[in-house]
């Protein structure tokens, strides 16, 4: 889209609909953009909020590893619990692959956590 019809449409936006762009990854990044050239002010979504939303877009992924994820507990101001349950007995080959995912998501949609515990 050309620069300046994209900061026409971003002008005549509601602040409602431009917060709308945190849907996908993609409409994400645009959004951090505007935020550095600031277009747009901040909307302060809560942390609870967006590691609910981090773990709701991680679940589809995990599932297909025969795995599902749950929070557990945040202990404020930096550290996560989170759980890892197996839906079959076997063990899963590809735990510490889905662990870092699971960290490397949650550390980018919510910086403030540096501390993420896993419970298997």
């Amino acid at each position: 889209m050309h620069k300046h019809a994209f900061i026409h449409y971003v002008k005549n936006t509601s602040p409602e609909s431009i917060s709308s762009l945190l849907k996908t990854d993609i409409e994400y990044m645009i959004y951090n953009l505007l935020l550095e050239d600031k277009l747009v002010g901040v909307t302060k979504v809560p942390l609870l909020q967006r590691l609910q939303q981090v773990i709701d877009k991680m679940r589809p992924y995990i599932k297909k590893y025969n795995e599902n994820i749950e929070l557990l507990c945040f202990k404020p101001p930096d550290t996560l619990e989170i759980s890892l349950i197996h839906n079959y007995d076997s063990k899963s080959t590809s735990n510490a692959k889905i662990s870092s995912k699971i960290e490397q998501s949650i550390q980018y949609y919510c910086p403030e956590i540096t501390k993420i515990i896993i419970v298997k």
